[in-house]
Parts: structure tokens; C-alpha cells; sequence
């Protein structure tokens, strides 16, 4: 443990007066050190605060060095042909080191919404802190059992510091993994790999945008178009089911683009979770702007339809 070394000023011919109160951790090494101008046979003594001065055996020097094991005051006398001369006094006070940190047992195959259980501090006070891992909030970092979300697939280290100062403060480390689920479907489409989201992201809902041209006319690019409808479209467009999602441990899922949505037909049966039914896709009609892009599911007519008009939703990301 780092000692610590304090200054105590040297009065001519003067009484003693109170320099410094300084809180020291219960069991750290003290210093207390004349300045160089201190001249004859130097003796230091301690008080109980309030109490009579005793001179301390040995301490002699010009710098005292100890540990203090309870409240007290201290000075130095420095006694020469003229005068004793009194340093000033410096009351230390006794802090007790913070409890040892215990952040329980690593998590693993978590999911959702977690309780953590630290211990609680008798001495000190806690506080949770992220050290890695993205993604993760926690509900109340000062609560031993605060309440932490991470994202499927994510994997988190985090610590629960105890403090006291000026103790050095106590931390343990905690590890927590979040299961990823089972593997997303993936299809190839278009010279790339599609990922699709192994169930419906929302059930018959309308496209949205009704009387905006939001300028979303790709047919093969439905992150652009997820992107030009959230930058012109405000409410809840169909596109913002796919835009605010967060699962399996991404969160650049889109909904797909008119043709993007013709290679989710055609692999329907190895992705599954598809109804009987249309999808939207996240192409605008170039032509017709009231109305958006869809296709019927497992086969049938497909083309325009109202925005107004509901169908459901799957959203697909893309491989990086």
C-alpha cells in the first residue's frame, strides 16, 4: 500500500496550532516530515483528540514514519539554545478500507433482461461499470442488483467497484454471455447472402407514407430504401419494424427490396415461418406513389398495393 507523506510546519517560539485534518485508510503507512529548516533535538508527540501530549519513544528525527491505528493528533518539538519550538499539528483520521467486491458468478446462456447479484458494500459504496462488450445498459449502476440487457450473441465484461477513499478501492470482474439463438437463415440473392429473420417481424400492417413519396423506388437495394423512407417518412412506416430491430445480435436489419423479397418466395421452404398471404417489400411504385411494392406468399399475384393496405412484414440483413 502507498505510503503517504505530509509536511508539517515548524512555528518559532510560538504555540502549537491546528495545520491539517487528513483522513487516512485504517492500515496505511504514514510519513511526517519536518522541513529542512528544523534546527535542534526534535521529539514527536501524539493526543487522543482533546487529550494531554505524550512524547512517542524513538520518534526523534525529522521525519516520522508509522501507522496509525487510531484517531490522533501529532506535532514535533524542536528544542535548541533558545526556545523549544512547536510544529504545527496534524489530526489524522482513521477510515476503514471498503468491503472486498464479490460480483457473483459469471452468466452464461443468458437472455433478455438480467439480474446481477454483487454483494452489498458494509463499508463503502458500489458502482457496476461496462469494461467491454457493446450494446449493454444497465438499469442502476450503483445496485449490487441492478438489472443489465445485453444483445443475443453478445458477450460482456463488467465490474463491481466498492470505495472508501482514500482506500483503494476493492473490484471484481464479472463475464456474461448471451446466448445467440438458433443460426439465421440465409439464402443467396442477388451476387450476395441474405439474412433472414426466422420469423414474421410483425403481422398484417400498412406500408405507411400515405400521400409522402418517400423516393424509396429500389428494387434490389431495400437497406437503401429502409434508410430513404426513415429520412422522409416520419410515424411508423412499415420499414421502421425492420430499422429499430435488434436481434441475434445485429441491429442493420431492413426491409427487403421488391426483388430482394422474390428470393425469400423462392427459398420460403427452407427459411420457413412464412403465412399464406403478401409481404411487403420496401419499394415505393415509381410510377404510382400512393402504393408500394408486394408479393403473395407461397405463390399468386404480386405487384402494387395501397399503402394503406396491410400485409406482413420479414426483415433481412445483409452479409458485411
Amino acid at each position: 500500500m502507498k505510503k503517504l507523506s505530509y509536511t508539517v510546519a515548524l512555528i518559532i517560539c510560538s504555540t502549537s496550532f491546528l495545520q491539517a485534518q487528513t483522513n487516512v485508510c485504517s492500515g496505511q503507512q504514514v510519513s511526517l516530515e519536518l522541513p529542512g529548516t528544523a534546527i535542534g533535538n526534535i521529539q514527536w508527540q501524539d493526543s487522543m483528540p482533546g487529550g494531554a501530549w505524550n512524547n512517542i519513544s524513538g520518534a526523534t528525527t525529522a521525519t516520522y514514519t508509522f501507522t496509525p491505528n487510531q484517531n490522533g493528533h501529532y506535532r514535533a518539538l524542536v528544542t535548541d539554545q533558545n526556545c523549544t519550538n512547536n510544529s504545527g499539528e496534524i489530526a489524522l483520521n482513521l477510515v476503514s478500507a471498503p468491503t472486498t467486491a464479490n460480483a457473483g458468478s459469471n452468466i452464461t446462456n443468458a437472455s433478455g433482461t438480467i439480474t446481477l447479484s454483487a454483494n452489498t458494500p458494509g463499508v463503502g459504496t458500489g458502482l457496476w461499470t461496462i469494461l467491454s462488450g457493446t450494446g449493454g445498459t444497465l438499469g442502476n449502476p450503483s445496485l449490487p442488483n441492478s438489472s443489465f440487457t445485453g444483445l443475443s450473441g453478445g458477450t460482456y465484461q463488467l465490474v463491481w467497484t466498492i470505495s472508501n477513499p482514500p482506500c483503494n478501492a476493492s473490484s471484481d470482474t464479472l463475464l456474461i454471455v448471451y446466448d445467440a439463438g438458433p443460426a439465421l437463415p440465409s439464402i443467396p440473392c442477388l451476387g450476395t447472402t441474405l439474412f433472414v429473420h426466422p420469423t414474421d417481424n410483425a403481422g398484417p400492417t400498412p406500408w405507411g407514407c400515405s400521400g409522402i413519396v418517400t423516393g424509396a423506388s429500389s428494387y434490389t437495394n431495400g437497406s437503401l430504401n429502409t434508410s430513404t423512407i426513415a429520412a422522409t417518412c416520419t410515424g411508423t412506416p412499415a420499414a421502421a419494424i425492420c430499422a429499430n430491430l435488434t436481434a441475434f445480435g445485429f441491429s442493420d436489419w431492413y426491409l427487403p427490396a421488391y426483388d430482394q423479397l422474390l428470393c425469400l418466395r423462392d427459398s420460403a421452404n427452407s427459411i420457413g415461418g412464412f403465412a399464406a398471404g403478401g409481404y411487403w417489400s420496401s419499394s415505393e411504385n415509381p410510377t404510382f406513389t400512393a402504393n408500394a411494392m408486394m408479393r403473395t406468399f407461397p405463390s399468386g399475384v404480386s405487384g402494387v398495393s395501397s399503402k394503406s393496405n396491410s400485409h406482413r412484414i420479414r426483415c433481412v440483413r445483409q452479409a458485411l
